[in-house]
């Protein structure tokens, strides 16, 4: 009963013109991510996983360290839902702290990791940057971007 009371209240919204279509969802669930112009999902549930599924792949992680680095991310989100949700600070403010909170987990991961494991992360970040730089590119200019692919472990 409640979901055709969503759709009935929602269609009269949107006849009447009090709410946009776009955020009419007779189910009221929530979308699972922000979509940026380019059409990206951010904050799309499980992409903390695969990018730790990623680096386990081309760092060569042990059980250990994936344990250990899930933590480390947990308490940076846990962290920073905190900093968002703060009314006292200001925007500048809260992306200050932000930035911070990604510099300090940043440090633990790299204390986390062997020599070569961080060589291999610096490489890594490398070629996502391009990667990124390449599509960034290739969305303005319409033309089809390259798939950008983790290296492989050594």
């Amino acid at each position: 009963m409640k979901p055709l009371f969503a759709a009935v209240l929602g269609v009269a919204a949107i006849a009447l013109g009090t709410l946009p279509a776009t955020i009419v969802r007779a189910d009221n669930t929530a979308q699972a991510g922000s979509e940026t112009k380019a059409g990206h999902k951010h904050g799309v549930k499980g992409s903390k996983d695969k990018h730790i599924q990623q680096l386990t792949t081309a760092l060569g992680l042990t059980d250990d360290q994936v344990g250990k680095v899930k933590a480390i991310y947990k308490d940076q989100k846990a962290k920073a839902a905190i900093i968002k949700s703060d009314p006292a600070l200001s925007p500048d403010d809260k992306r200050t702290k932000i930035t911070a909170l990604r510099k300090d987990t940043k440090q633990q991961i790299d204390a986390l990791l062997t020599d070569d494991q961080q060589q291999k992360l610096r490489q890594y970040q490398k070629e996502r940057r391009m990667a990124r730089r390449e599509h960034k590119q290739d969305t303005t200019t319409g033309q089809v971007p390259a798939t950008p692919t983790a290296p492989t472990a050594q």
